[in-house]
């Protein structure tokens, strides 16, 4: 008897996490499905950090539309028109066709560069969480995602959705009930224990027709348009020599790399587009090794144990530490990766990680390295 309870009280558990992680999955998928849609998606928000971030992350507030193709969760956008202040002024941004604009008013310039490769020093990419967030909605019942509890926020019955995340990153939505839309994220991280990046949104609304003109960058014909490409190598410039000890303890120098295309990937076991990234390197690194592609790690700024992560996530290219390196290079933010030719000369690099369209383009410039 005793043991036909204990079964029934397994079969009871079980059917009661199952039908939780199916109602988790449609309740996030809807969420996700509301942003990627092809139409507009436009909200409010007011974004600060507590703890030990609060510092960096001051209070910013704006109004953010964007537009992300239809059914296409990595976090590629397709436009985005950001309009914010914060204690470091005002964040006036139109991101189009891939390319970035960034409008200064005090000094009548604008700062023009392509999305991958420096926007994110161009404006705080926070603003545009929504979608960096698609593919943590969509899988969130294959990442330890858990459906919480249904609270009044803001006037709204939400549904509070916790997901675990790569990059020892913890992420709390609430959801609107009835519509999906997102209303609140709190996020922490392994990496700064005790703080909370948190972003509130206000006035969202999802579906709206496409119009071309709000994501046309306007300003004067009398502003200065300005390429711009940050406090990172030039392109075309010597990429400056370094030698570095794997974490497996083999000795790797730029200069005896000659002759290859090198891609070096700067980031850290904390930082989650970094992780994101990485698989894609890995397809890269095997799919070209024989034609002379050579994929190097640098961690920085490291907290935790790269070799495990690298080892969970199947990489293979080999991993260093990479904090001088990155001095050198004047890397600032992750991740980071910077192609360099046969020549030893800096072909391109990315700033971020925009998902499949970093994949794509990380490639197509690959391939064309190898062929010169």
């Amino acid at each position: 008897m005793k043991k036909h309870l204990f079964l029934l009280i397994i079969i009871s558990i079980s059917l009661h996490i199952q039908a939780q992680q199916t109602n988790l999955a449609e309740i996030t998928s809807a969420a996700a499905n509301t942003i990627a849609n092809g139409k507009v998606y436009r909200y409010n928000f007011k974004s600060f950090a507590r703890g030990k971030l609060a510092k960096m992350y001051p209070v910013s507030t704006g109004e953010v539309q964007l537009v992300i193709t239809p059914n296409d969760f990595s976090g590629a956008i397709h436009k985005a028109r950001l309009l914010a202040k914060s204690p470091q002024g005002i964040t006036d941004v139109y991101m189009n066709q891939g390319t970035v604009y960034r409008i200064f008013t005090d000094s009548k310039k604008v700062y023009r560069t392509p999305r991958y490769r420096a926007a994110s020093n161009l404006f705080d990419e926070q603003m545009l969480l929504p979608a960096y967030t698609l593919k943590d909605l969509k899988n969130a019942s294959k990442k330890q995602g858990k459906l919480l509890k249904e609270e009044i926020y803001q006037g709204i019955a939400c549904q509070v959705v916790n997901i675990t995340s790569e990059g020892q990153l913890n992420l709390s939505f609430w959801l609107g009930k009835h519509h999906h839309l997102i209303h609140k994220v709190e996020a922490t991280t392994l990496a700064y224990p005790g703080s909370t990046l948190v972003m509130e949104f206000s006035n969202v609304k999802a579906g709206l027709p496409l119009n071309e003109e709000t994501f046309y960058p306007k300003y004067p014909k009398t502003y200065a348009i300005q390429e711009y490409s940050g406090q990172f190598p030039k392109i075309g410039s010597l990429a400056k020599d370094w030698t570095v000890k794997t974490y497996q303890g083999k000795s790797l120098k730029l200069s005896d790399l000659r002759g290859k295309v090198v891609v070096l990937d700067f980031w850290a076991t904390w930082c989650r587009p970094c992780l994101q990234a990485m698989p894609h390197l890995q397809k890269l690194a095997t799919k070209y090794q024989k034609q002379g592609l050579v994929v190097i790690g640098l961690t920085t700024q490291e907290k935790g144990k790269p070799l495990a992560m690298a080892k969970k996530l199947q990489v293979m290219y080999p991993i260093a530490d990479g904090d001088a390196v990155a001095k050198a290079y004047k890397v600032n933010g992750l991740p980071f990766a910077l192609v360099i030719g046969k020549d030893g000369k800096v072909i391109d690099f990315f700033n971020g990680y925009l998902g499949s369209e970093t994949d794509q383009m990380l490639e197509a410039i690959v391939k064309k390295a190898l062929k010169n």
